[in-house]
């Protein structure tokens, strides 16, 4: 029983010393002040509770640079899952100050699009863009 003690320990100090200090090795730390800071409105972007065939919903995305120097935007879709096309009836279109930045199904921007560029905010600017999502028209009445 005692050499069996002894065998534990090592073992057991070695797994509380790494899973204690774990957080200090492995951390990054967090910026005192973001960069940029992003407001969806509404949060989240898109709430529209009986969303049928031709219907339409907007949302802001209000980007502000709190850094000193320009910073290049971009927007991008990540953990996508469109197993069923149905990305294919809906259509987005994105718009900033400057006019029409994106405008496609929402299936090619998921696709397709990947980091999408907004173009630049100078040092203590703000941008605000549009992103609305229109549900085309279908003759399948199984989305109503």
């Amino acid at each position: 029983m005692k050499n069996f003690l002894k065998i534990l320990i090592l073992p057991i100090a070695i797994i509380t010393m790494l899973g204690g200090f774990a957080d200090i090795a492995f951390a990054t730390p967090a910026p005192v002040s973001p960069s940029l800071s992003v407001v969806f409105v509404p949060n989240p972007l898109f709430v529209k509770p009986n969303f049928l065939p031709l219907d339409e919903t907007s949302g802001t995305v209000t980007v502000t640079n709190n850094s000193s120097s320009p910073q290049t935007i971009l927007t991008e879709a990540i953990n996508v899952l469109d197993n069923d096309n149905f990305g294919s009836l809906l259509h987005l279109k994105i718009a900033g100050d400057s006019g029409v930045i994106y405008e496609n199904s929402l299936h090619h921007f998921f696709a397709n699009a990947g980091e999408l560029p907004l173009g630049a905010i100078p040092a203590g600017g703000s941008k605000t863009f549009t992103y609305t999502i229109s549900f085309i028209d279908s003759s399948d009445n199984s989305y109503q």
